[in-house]
């Protein structure tokens, strides 16, 4: 007898009812049944969704004593976004000018000194929310470089120890945004 194989499809078999068109009868099923365990492979491989921590080196900052960062990841060979956050605290933090943080998985040549992944985030400095919005500027394969954009201005503003406002213990940033693997 013929049998139902992994995907579904029925593979007849020369003891099937059929005989002697069972050769005939798999036309087109073996196609079919290896067609679909390719479409299963790469949607399987599309839906992981998990997160990869990974630790990111700081570049004209530092978390303090006991101060926290995060970085997580996830991605493919068309799209990698990610997660950061800091926050400083203790002894030792400091926030320098043009801030930034390396990235996990290298990042395509730039096309200009200035071209930003838009994403999502903030800041939390002095006990409040500042109102403003974190962009990375693509500076290199490996690495980004933290900007701002503050409402009710014409354009970005250098993160800087005193810009947005005046950086200390317990302040935080936040980003997310993707972009293209090299």
């Amino acid at each position: 007898m013929g049998y139902v194989d992994g995907e579904g499809i029925y593979i007849y078999d020369e003891t099937d009812a059929v005989t002697p068109f069972s050769e005939f009868e798999n036309k087109g099923q073996r196609s079919v049944s290896a067609a679909l365990t390719a479409v299963g492979e790469r949607i399987a491989s599309l839906a992981d969704t998990s997160w990869t921590p990974y630790v990111p080196t700081l570049l004209n900052m530092n978390k303090g004593t006991t101060g926290q960062i995060k970085g997580f990841w996830r991605g493919d060979e068309n799209e990698v976004t990610v997660q950061f956050s800091v926050v400083f605290g203790g002894s030792n933090w400091s926030m320098g000018t043009d801030p930034g943080f390396t990235l996990p998985v290298p990042a395509v040549v730039p096309l200009h000194a200035f071209a930003a992944y838009a994403g999502t985030g903030g800041t939390f400095i002095g006990g409040s929310v500042a109102p403003l919005f974190v962009l990375a500027r693509n500076t290199s394969q490996t690495q980004v470089t933290l900007f701002a954009l503050a409402p009710n201005t014409s354009g970005y503003i250098n993160i800087n120890p005193t810009t947005p406002q005046t950086w200390g213990a317990g302040s935080a940033m936040s980003i997310q945004f993707s972009y293209r693997p090299a």
